[in-house]
Formats: C-alpha cells, structure tokens, sequence
C-alpha cells in the first residue's frame, strides 16, 4: 500500500513539472525557424518578470573566391584557398513587453512591443518594434514594424530536439 501511494505521489508531481498550461507565455515553443527557408530564426526567452527575444536573419549569401594572385604549387594543390559561401547575418536581441494577456489559442492576436538593445552588426540603438504574434494551425505568424521603415513578417514552425 505504502509502494502504490509513493509511485502515485511521484507520478504525480512528474506530471506537475512537465505539463504546460493552456494559456499565457509557458505554452508558445521557445526556438522556431521560418517555414520555407532558414532565413529566419527566433528565440524566445521566458524569464520570471520579462520575455527575451532573440531573432537571426539570413539576409545574404556571398561565394568567396581565392584571390587571383595566390601562389599554387602543383606538387600540393590542396593548399590552394578553395571557393566557399558565407551568409550574412543579422542579430537582434531585446525584451518583449505584451500589451494583454497573452493567449496561445488558434487565432489569437497577441500584440506587444519589443525594443531591440543588441544587435549585430551594429545599428543605432534602441530600436522600438511594434509586433503581433498569432498562433495558426500550429505555425507561428510573428510581424515587426519600427518607425524607422525597418520590417519583418516571418511565418514560422516550431523547431523541435530530437
């Protein structure tokens, strides 16, 4: 009796700490990429008394090439600089603050302001986004707007650890 009574306490207490609720900021996936592509990558960042938001951007893809005027040898043609690609990316981290509660149910419109304080490369900070987030058929609809003609409109899925 004693057994059973232990096993259930702790079976419950398991269920406790890994049940999310249906509601608010502990529901949403913390990491999420963008659907089509990996231009877009999103973080979120729940702390106790604020949400941290860190968003990567894709923005360009360059091929580099060795400089024309570098020294080959025949006898060791691997040392010769070979052709790569290298993305741009763009960096910016800031806190969230929802106007409402938040709701993560189907359709749900979310608004809130998110003021980037780092970035990389650096911009003049900081920069004030208004934003939504909607939850849609399980895909995240996250839009960013700035006063400063600075925009982003990312539909997004979650990204999972397998």
């Amino acid at each position: 009796m004693r057994l059973t009574l232990k096993i259930f306490t702790y079976l419950i207490f398991i269920v406790q700490i890994f049940s999310k609720p249906e509601s608010g900021e502990g529901v949403l996936n913390d990491t999420w990429r963008s659907e089509n592509n990996s231009k877009y990558k999103v973080w979120f960042q729940n702390w106790s008394s604020y949400t941290r938001l860190f968003i990567t951007i894709n923005e360009d893809t360059l091929s580099v090439q060795a400089n024309k005027y570098a020294v080959t040898n025949k006898e060791k043609p691997y040392l010769f600089p070979a052709t790569f690609s290298q993305i741009l990316k763009r960096q910016i981290i800031g806190n969230i603050d929802w106007e409402d509660n938040i709701s993560w149910e189907d359709g749900h419109v979310n608004t809130f302001t998110y003021i980037v304080d780092r970035s990389n490369p650096k911009i003049a900070l900081p920069v004030k986004f208004e934003g939504i987030a909607v939850l849609e058929n399980g895909k995240l609809r996250l839009e960013l707007i700035s006063s400063r003609d600075l925009k982003y409109h990312m539909q997004l899925v979650p990204t999972s650890v397998e």
